[in-house]
């Protein structure tokens, strides 16, 4: 009996053991190369609101669990919950703005994620996570919708569906994820792995495009971000609409107004949409339209407003509850050859004309202000004398750094300034009732040491200048002109618009102010003929077309025109103020201005009515096309002698360089060093270049740059095509001169974004750098393949009323990526290497895939695109027949030097052998070493003992207690 009773402990005690033998065995092979895991048991917590929840520990994991009336959630985690925690999902439903502002800032920042895997949001919907919980730990989600979450866009292999995680401290997770649909092609269940989240964003996606071209009919094409979308079906009532409206002007306004009441919409482009924070207008296209002002207005504007200029960065808003319309721009455009002026309106709410060119922004003179864009690699081991990043002893990486320069000095360009005198005989009144005649006036402030004149010389002495006298002479006689009978007993010979004398040069040009003022003064029994005047112009302008000098024409006159060159180029009109002949007056001038702008397009022209009546209506002294000439902005009214003066003077301060800007927008390839931009202002002279004074360095301004500027910014931007912007901004009054050279430098990081690029290109660059971007003997950008550096950079001012945009050039960075090899080997030979065994390396959130990789004949596989400073990780996805397929993936941590450190939860630290580390495979049934399981055969023997054990024990006991009873 003691011998069995040994026998039976013995054969349970191994039983035992056994057991408990298999269980870490478990954890270090597998019994089939393509075997999964089995979920362990895990412990439900029922999570319902309503009622207190119990713990009830099964296993070693817990569950949380609820079922609300739209999603059923299941949540587990390996760190548990407690018997508190509670966690429920339901579907988004946005009551209030501030709901529908969430929701669609949370799909932004989806959408911004995506894009940076090339992908673009075609339809999104959202389900919110409320819970309460001590640990946010990884955790598993089920997700179940009774209800479907319809999405448009749904490809046929159901691909295009990705899943946002948004957590509670706003980051956002694109994870992997398993999708259910329903037979109506809706999404009923979800499943994924992530950190535990207040949302869950699902989106179906798209190709992100660079640009997209919307056709406008007739009036030509609008050229729009890739990001907008373009709505085939209802979309998301969380996505941002945008309408398109484009308006022409009215048959019945004049066409020289800007007046949007006198425009109307001929197209409109209503099924538009974005996820995105911006949207950009990128271009608008046309053989026979151009834009003369744009408005937009915001889902939460009440009303639009002016925009400066059409195309860049708009920002829209989900639709408003309480305004009811969408993100519209409404784009006023008209044909490049207007169709003809309005007879001027002699009523006393006559509209007047605005101007066509007062918010647009001209392609600068390439001589007014010198500029350039370098950039300077901090990782040379140069030591930057503007930057402490790469000094000896410095513990940033400056591998991925770089040094950008944008500076700017003005240059002394000389001027030509054409000034043209209205000299008809009505300017012989006084310029306004009590004053001196209106001759007399522009006289005065023409000439002398003080006059107009003299002070362009005072600005620069090779300015040079030109005077113009014009009238409309009566004085022409039979061999000068045709015959016109202008009343039933007076006729008038008009001459050819050849021999006219209608316009006479009282200056050639020079660069001296001298002039006869008695030249300037009116003729007596004269009308006006602007037409002869812009003829003259033209011929005077075409003398010093190619000197590169700035044109400026300063256009004087007191009232209309009522002579004008016909289609036969004789000259039309009587020279009277009758409203018939200021309506063919006006048809003639206006053609005539045309063609002159045409012929000039680069002139800056100013107009000054003087007279006390050339605000008005009247038929004699309307500015109707005095502004039709220069546009409105650069049209003054002048009543009195005093303003004309001052008028004089804001012409000459206009044509300095005044309110001056440097802005780079960074591309989507570098970001701002944040860690230390270092961002430096400095002023050198140009006479003696070792004199460098700095205007802000620090974050601050120093005292003589409080004097200069007025700020320098670095503004995010998180978009598809650029990371920030760096602005400097010089104070409004500030004139700018030839004497300094001005510069702003930053540090910039080569962004993940070019990593992906370069590892999605297999190491290759498709632009090169422009010439002359490299900063000093830096060999790093100039015609050298690279990854531009920004987006658009440019140097922007005001000069002669008007504002000016100059572009930068464009530089371009390297990157350089680490390589990892890796060799794969029989665990029992070390000889026999494994071909054909399949590899991913994944970021560190071990969703997203990096890169792909196939061992080759020899065993080995390189992947060639790692980063500085990421962890990523390393999982046979497939292994070689035969073997098994180890569980657990190998962690690869570069460090910020390039220094690869591997470890394996089981094996620990790996090293690398002859440049690459060596991975061993166990074949199956041998006892494994990679991580992998194999411990079926030991668990099915252990419980087949225990088993023994037990029914044995229990034949034992049963015939005890048989024996028990009969005694």
């Amino acid at each position: 009996m003691i011998k069995k009773r040994k026998l039976l402990s013995l054969v349970a005690t191994a039983g035992l053991l056994m057991a408990q033998f298999s269980v870490p065995l478990g954890q270090a092979g597998v019994l089939m190369g393509h075997a999964e895991a089995k979920d362990p048991t895990s412990e439900v917590v029922t999570s319902d609101p309503s009622k207190p929840q119990a713990e009830a520990v099964t296993g070693n994991k817990r569950e949380l669990v609820s079922d609300t009336n739209d999603v059923t959630v299941s949540v587990k985690s390996e760190a548990g919950f407690g018997s508190a925690d509670t966690i429920t999902a339901s579907l988004a439903a946005a009551k209030t703005d501030a709901d529908y502002k969430s929701y669609s800032q949370d799909i932004a920042k989806v959408s911004l994620a995506l894009s940076k895997q090339g992908l673009a949001i075609v339809d999104a919907q959202v389900i919110d996570l409320h819970y309460q919980v001590n640990q946010a730990a990884a955790v598993t989600m089920a997700l179940h919708i009774k209800k479907d979450l319809s999405l448009n866009g749904i490809s046929d292999d159901h691909k295009n569906i990705k899943v946002g995680l948004i957590t509670s401290d706003d980051m956002v997770q694109i994870v992997e994820a398993t999708i259910g649909l329903s037979h109506a092609n809706a999404v009923n269940s979800i499943g994924c792995a992530g950190s535990l989240s207040k949302r869950v964003v699902v989106v179906t996606t798209a190709k992100l495009e660079e640009d997209k071209t919307l056709a406008l009919g007739k009036y030509g094409k609008l050229v729009v971000d890739g990001a907008v979308g373009v709505a085939q079906q209802k979309v998301s009532p969380y996505s941002k609409p945008i309408t398109v409206t484009i308006l022409t002007p009215k048959p019945s306004a004049l066409e020289s107004s800007l007046d949007s009441k006198d425009f109307e919409v001929v197209k409109t482009i209503d099924k538009l949409y974005t996820w995105d924070e911006h949207f950009y207008l990128l271009d608008f296209l046309s053989d026979d339209y151009e834009v003369l002002k744009t408005e937009y207005q915001s889902a939460k504007d009440s009303e639009p407003k002016l925009q400066d200029l059409l195309f860049g960065e708009y920002e829209p808003n989900p639709l408003a509850t309480d305004k009811g319309h969408s993100n519209t721009v409404n784009i006023y455009i008209r044909p490049r050859k207007p169709l003809g002026l309005k007879p001027m309106p002699f009523a006393a709410n006559g509209i007047q004309p605005r101007a066509f060119r007062s918010r647009s922004v001209d392609s600068a003179s390439q001589g007014e202000l010198e500029h350039h864009k370098r950039i300077d690699y901090l990782g040379d081991n140069q030591n930057n004398p503007d930057t402490s990043v790469d000094d000896p002893g410095s513990q940033h990486d400056t591998s991925d750094l770089y040094r950008l320069y944008l500076d700017m000095t003005g240059k002394k360009q000389p001027l030509d300034v054409l000034v043209v005198v209205d000299r008809s005989a009505s300017m012989k009144e006084g310029i306004s009732q009590n004053d001196i005649p209106r001759d007399q006036a522009v006289k005065n402030a023409l000439t002398g040491a003080g006059g107009l004149l003299q002070k362009f010389i005072n600005i620069n002495a090779e300015n040079k200048l030109s005077v113009i006298g014009f009238q409309g002479s009566l004085n022409y006689n039979s061999r000068e002109g045709k015959p016109e009978r202008i009343s039933w007993r007076s006729i008038i010979y008009q001459p050819s618009i050849n021999n006219n004398k209608d316009a006479d040069v009282l200056k050639n040009w020079e660069s001296s102010s001298a002039l006869n003022r008695d030249d300037l003064s009116y003729k007596d029994k004269n009308g006006t003929n602007y037409h002869a005047a812009l003829v003259k112009a033209d011929e005077m302008l075409n003398k010093v077309a190619d000197d590169g000098h700035r044109k400026i024409m300063v256009f004087v006159s007191d009232g209309v025109p009522t002579f004008y060159f016909g289609s036969d180029h004789y000259r039309a009109g009587n020279g009277t103020s009758d409203a018939s002949n200021i309506k063919s007056s006006q048809d003639g001038t206006r053609a005539a201005i045309d063609d002159f702008k045409k012929k000039h397009p680069n002139l800056s022209i100013y107009s000054l009515g003087v007279s006390k009546d050339i605000n008005s209506d009247t038929a004699s002294s309307s500015p109707v096309v005095l502004k039709y000439l220069s546009g409105e902005d650069h049209y003054y009214g002048i009543t009195n002698t005093v303003e004309l003066e001052k008028i004089a003077n804001k012409i000459v301060e206009d044509s300095k360089v005044s309110h001056l800007e440097i802005s780079d927008t960074l591309s989507q390839y570098v970001d701002y060093y944040e860690k230390q931009p270092d961002v430096v202002v400095t002023r050198i002279s140009k006479a003696d270049k070792s004199k460098v004074e700095t205007l802000y360095k620090d974050n601050t301004l120093t005292s003589e740059g409080q004097k200069i500027i007025k700020s320098v910014t670095f503004t995010p931007k998180e978009t598809q095509n650029s990371s920030g912007k760096v602005t400097l901004t010089f104070k409004p009054d500030y004139k700018i001169d030839d004497e300094y050279t001005y510069t702003l430098s930053f540090n910039v990081k080569v962004s993940d974004k070019a990593y992906e690029k370069y590892k999605n290109q297999q190491g290759k660059y498709t632009t090169k750098g422009d010439v002359d971007t490299d900063y000093g003997s830096n060999n790093t950008s100039s015609g050298q393949d690279g990854f531009y550096s920004n987006q658009e950079a440019s140097v922007n001012y005001m000069a002669d009323g008007r504002w000016q945009k100059l572009t930068y050039k464009r530089p371009v960075v390297q990157l350089k990526t680490i390589p990892a090899a890796f060799s794969k080997i029989d665990a029992n030979d070390d000889k026999k290497t494994l071909d054909g065994v399949e590899f991913e390396l994944r970021k560190e959130n071990r969703t997203a895939v990096w890169e792909k990789g196939t061992t080759a004949k020899n065993g080995r596989l390189v992947f060639n695109y790692l980063q500085k400073g990421k962890t990523y990780y390393l999982y046979e996805t497939k292994a070689r027949a035969g073997y098994t397929l180890p569980e657990n993936p190998w962690k690869i941590k570069v460090d910020d030097k390039g220094k690869i450190r591997l470890t394996h939860p089981i094996e620990g630290e790996l090293q690398s052998n002859h440049g690459a580390y060596v991975i061993k495979n166990h074949k199956i049934y041998q006892l494994p070493s990679s991580g992998g399981r194999g411990s079926q055969l030991f668990l099915i023997f252990g419980s087949m003992v225990i088993t023994t054990t037990a029914l044995l024990y229990r034949r034992r006991y049963n015939r005890k207690q048989r024996q028990q009873s009969i005694m």
